[in-house]
């Protein structure tokens, strides 16, 4: 509700010198459908809204991005290739801060599918998880 009220479209990694955030101060709390500053898609060299945002502290812990694929298509190579770029992107620039793909459906569960995971597990590691994974994970973080 804070961050409609105060017509935030773009977040700072620090959230501190927001003065009507300081009840936040040492707390969980998460927005969604938000930009943050100086995180750019690199191909179109547009801002990228990212579907969650994890905040602890008034500071950015975690963006995460979720898909669902039901079935192999060309959004899973474009995706994964804007991801790779904004887990490095975020490395750089942000190292206090993690990117989080969340996906699950059933194409994983094919050969293709589960090659292609393996491949990019390979590259974003713990931090590509199914539904599942991110629920157990959210437990061990927020407690």
């Amino acid at each position: 509700e804070e961050f409609k009220k105060s017509r935030m479209g773009v977040l700072e990694e620090d959230l501190s010198k927001y003065h009507n955030f300081e009840k936040f101060k040492g707390k969980w709390i998460f927005v969604t459908e938000k930009y943050v500053k100086n995180i750019f898609k690199r191909k179109q060299k547009k801002p990228k809204k990212f579907d969650f945002i994890l905040i602890f502290d008034l500071s950015i812990k975690f963006v995460i991005e979720t898909n669902f694929y039901s079935t192999q298509g060309t959004k899973i190579g474009i995706n994964e290739e804007e991801y790779i770029d904004l887990n490095d992107e975020i490395n750089d620039k942000y190292p206090n801060m993690n990117f989080i793909w969340i996906t699950d459906g059933n194409y994983w569960l094919t050969k293709d599918g589960e090659n292609k995971f393996n491949n990019d597990l390979n590259y974003f590691g713990n931090n590509l998880l199914n539904y599942n994974q991110f629920k157990q994970l959210l437990k061990k973080v927020v407690s």
